[in-house]
């Protein structure tokens, strides 16, 4: 059986991004983080629950990238930011405290990734695949 509360209207927060979102997560203190791509910047964004932005960091990088900005949580509560060619580590503050960089070959460059306890699991795509 369903429960009632299913069937509640919702009545959603609303923010206005300029571009369009790549990924979104929302961390332990239920702060909603996202990322954006547009041709004016990249950001890293992060919002109250009620939409009031909190922090944002414009991140460089081409917006027509099809790899950049993979958006994680780890189980320890580090946002991660995947790049072309690393991966950017924020606290909740927005802080950037460290990077990890993946030895590529040649045209490879950063896919998908999944944070674990204890590293990564990594895509890497081949240009031309």
């Amino acid at each position: 059986m369903r429960s009632p509360q299913f069937r509640q209207p919702l009545d959603p927060v609303r923010v206005a991004l300029e571009g369009g979102l790549r990924g979104a997560v929302v961390t332990p203190s239920l702060h909603i983080c996202a990322a954006i791509v547009s041709p004016s910047a990249n950001r890293l964004l992060a919002f109250t629950s009620n939409g009031a932005l909190l922090w944002q960091h414009d991140m460089g990088g081409s917006p027509f990238s099809f790899c950049a900005f993979t958006l994680r949580l780890s189980p320890s509560g580090t946002l991660w930011l995947g790049l072309e060619d690393r991966i950017c580590a924020f606290d909740e503050d927005g802080h950037a405290w460290g990077e990890v960089l993946i030895d590529f070959g040649p045209r490879e460059r950063l896919g998908n990734f999944l944070p674990t306890q204890d590293g990564f699991f990594v895509s890497i795509f081949k240009d031309g695949y």
